[in-house]
């Protein structure tokens, strides 16, 4: 008779202790159709988070929820406890983008001396300077030189150069477009100073590379032609206007083996302003690697300039040749 009245009194402990939980529980009813009994312990502005006996802790969107306690979605948030749910902070995820190496100048140096001593003393000296720096979008290139002749003991050739020239190549690689200045300052031509400056399109009518396994270049061949505008500006000629240029030009350059490497470039600056009258620039550039001295080479050079309208007593051909020592860094 005691164990029936103190199974009496168990039974109904429980039956109050589920009764006072299930006050504090509300029914949420899913869009699916599912029903869920359970106390909704916080809310965000898009979800709730209730504690369910079985499943634990669940955050359920509003967009899921059809009503809470039999009121529709919309009109039971009012009544819900208004707290902020901070979102799970993300775990740091391995940038699938590697960082590309900042671009690097390849610089060459440039040195050279001849001289001769007979029947006439000559002496010639060269000095010069390149700098290049590519990207995928963009090749900069910067270069200066200075060459001094004399001939028994007077100058023939005093001359100062520098120019930038910036190439921005297109998708596909067949075509680029440039621009081009430079400044030159010499003493035995048909002026003292020259400015120029000129843009326009360069076509690759052939490019070809061949690579050995390892990636490493065995030869290479290029054809490129150009074609733009310009101006020209001089001063100390009879000429000191402001004068328009158009530009054809042609470039060319053969890696013959890793160890030589011709180029050659010719261009033909016509006066747009004058019928007839133009500029013809041509230059011949071959280097040798020197195997023994990593980095190092020589050089043969020749720079040719034709101009049409020079000032009286001035020779419209200028022809220069030149030999250094090159050091790559």
């Amino acid at each position: 008779m005691q164990l029936s009245r103190l199974s009496v009194v168990v039974a109904g402990c429980c039956m109050v202790a589920i009764s006072g939980s299930a006050a504090f529980a509300e029914e949420i009813l899913l869009s699916t159709g599912e029903n869920l009994n359970a106390p909704i312990i916080a809310r965000s502005t898009e979800s709730i988070t209730i504690e369910h006996s079985i499943f634990g802790e669940l955050v359920i969107p509003f967009a899921e929820i059809a009503s809470i306690d039999g009121v529709p979605v919309s009109d039971a948030l009012d009544a819900l406890p208004d707290q902020e749910i901070t979102p799970p902070t993300p775990k740091a995820q391995p940038s699938v983008v590697e960082s590309l190496p900042e671009p690097e100048w390849d610089s060459k140096l440039e040195l050279g001396f001849t001289g001769n001593s007979g029947n006439t003393e000559t002496a010639n000296f060269r000095i010069a300077f390149t700098t290049v720096r590519e990207t995928e979008t963009n090749i900069f290139t910067y270069d200066a030189w200075y060459q001094l002749s004399s001939s028994d003991g007077d100058r023939t050739e005093n001359r100062f150069s520098t120019g930038v020239l910036s190439e921005w190549p297109q998708p596909g690689g067949k075509y680029s477009y440039f621009a081009a200045a430079r400044f030159d300052n010499a003493e035995f031509q048909s002026w003292d100073q020259r400015l120029t400056a000129n843009g326009g399109v360069k076509y690759y009518f052939i490019d070809r590379k061949e690579l050995d396994a390892a990636g490493e270049l065995i030869s290479a061949y290029s054809l490129a032609g150009r074609a733009g505008a310009g101006i020209r500006k001089e001063w100390g000629s009879n000429d000191e206007d402001l004068v328009p240029e158009g530009l054809l030009g042609l470039d060319v350059d053969w890696t013959i083996s890793p160890d030589q490497n011709l180029q050659f470039s010719t261009t033909y600056y016509p006066d747009l302003s004058m019928l007839g009258e133009f500029r013809w620039v041509n230059t011949f550039d071959w280097v040798i690697a020197i195997n023994q001295m990593d980095g190092v080479s020589l050089k043969f050079g020749l720079l040719h300039e034709y101009q049409s309208e020079v000032d009286p007593g001035v020779k419209k051909n200028d022809l220069s040749v030149h030999a250094s020592l090159v050091v790559d860094f």
